[in-house]
């Protein structure tokens, strides 16, 4: 199993976004912060998060801010950190195929820590009966100082895993059927990112997130008739109107 110290900090995080006056917000939607941070919040593997919000330097406009102060102890060598944002998200299963999208870049980080990569896009929720689940796709691709697009489909068209707990199976490759299942049971979405910083030090590091969104799936093209067929219905019409025709 895979219940590492990011889905732990992900866990964590349902139970901290869970107390904010946030309502759910219903999927397709797109989260351009132009005017406050709009129910998104910081999220981390560990305390010391802040959700900081800036009405400029977005991509464009407004963007927010998370931030993370870490003491990584005693020793030598280095430890992994996760940073990002999480929001109370609705989902459904119209939603299946389509696109989900977000601007993510690196606005400062202390000499301790560095390699801030791209981590996990994560969807998370509860079955009936109680038990956690959540919909992951590792990232990958470093954050820079300049704003940079990400977008991966909502299916399996995207290497998404399934996990849940008390599932001896999970986490394993999610299919069309979880996705069609599980999507409406979805409460909360995640976007991390991951850094490494040395033992024996302590540091501050800070992200800027824009333009979060999901965009509905194309619909399915009606087929058209080929021009064979169309000649084959047409021939069928003119019989039967000659049949009724010759009764009469």
């Amino acid at each position: 199993m895979i219940w590492s110290h990011v889905r732990s900090g992900a866990l964590a995080a349902i139970a901290f976004t869970a107390i904010l006056p946030v309502a759910a917000a219903a999927a397709p939607f797109n989260y351009t912060f132009d005017a406050d941070a709009q129910g998104w919040v910081a999220v981390a593997a560990g305390a010391g998060q802040t959700t900081f919000y800036s009405p400029t330097g977005g991509n464009p406009g407004g963007f927010v801010g998370a931030q993370h102060f870490i003491n990584a102890g005693i020793g030598t060598g280095t430890i992994t950190g996760n940073l990002g944002v999480s929001r109370a998200i609705a989902f459904d299963a119209a939603d299946y195929g389509g696109t989900l999208s977000f601007d993510s870049k690196l606005i400062s980080a202390d000499p301790a820590i560095s390699g801030a990569t791209l981590s996990q896009l994560s969807l998370s929720g509860a079955t009936p009966n109680g038990m956690l689940f959540d919909f992951t796709l590792m990232l990958s691709g470093p954050v820079t100082s300049a704003f940079g697009t990400s977008s991966f489909t909502l299916g399996t068209a995207s290497n998404w895993s399934y996990n849940r707990m008390m599932d001896p199976l999970s986490p394993r490759t999610a299919t069309e059927a979880d996705f069609l299942a599980y999507l409406p049971l979805v409460t909360d979405i995640f976007v991390f990112t991951s850094f490494k910083m040395d033992r024996g030090t302590t540091g501050a590091i800070s992200l800027g997130f824009d333009n979060i969104s999901l965009t509905a799936p194309a619909p399915t093209p009606t087929p058209v008739p080929e021009p064979a067929t169309l000649t084959l219905l047409g021939a069928g019409l003119a019989t039967v109107v000659a049949r009724r025709s010759r009764r009469r």
